[in-house]
């Protein structure tokens, strides 16, 4: 019982620390949002131990003989805690699946918009290309210098 009671605090870890991405259009460079599942994962860990306290305690041949209470109350409070559990976990994995497909749709974007950038002067210069045709009209215009 008392390590339902410990449990019971630390549940809900993705309720409370798992954070999905901030709506697309309100979305700046640089926000945060949770990609890891060991939140979640501890969620529905937590989950199989108050839905097995739950069982337990369904299945204890001794409750048949004596005082119920207890037995009613651990059911209650397994099948209670593991859904709330459960339902945590199970937010905890849509925040953090929002948060990678908000990532990798952000990298597309990104890399759709640096696509269809023009070449900055800088670039064109530092090409093999535009070294070339720099290169012959500079020669161009000394042939074109010293004929005058």
């Amino acid at each position: 019982m008392a390590g339902l009671a410990v449990a019971t605090i630390v549940q809900g870890c993705s309720f409370a620390t798992v954070q999905g991405p901030p709506p697309a259009s309100q979305r700046q460079p640089g926000y945060y949002c949770t990609s890891s599942v060991i939140m979640p994962a501890i969620d529905f860990t937590l989950s199989m131990v108050g839905f097995l306290t739950a069982i337990r305690a369904l299945n204890d041949p001794n409750a048949e003989h004596g005082d119920t209470t207890n037995n009613h109350l651990l059911i209650g409070s397994g099948i209670l805690f593991g859904g709330l559990a459960f339902t945590s976990g199970v937010v905890g994995l849509e925040r953090t699946s929002d948060c990678d497909h908000a990532r990798a749709e952000d990298a597309r974007r990104l890399t759709l918009h640096l696509e269809h950038q023009p070449a900055s002067p800088e670039d064109e210069l530092a090409s093999p290309a535009a070294g070339k045709a720099a290169g012959e009209a500079a020669a161009k215009a000394a042939a074109s210098a010293s004929q005058h």
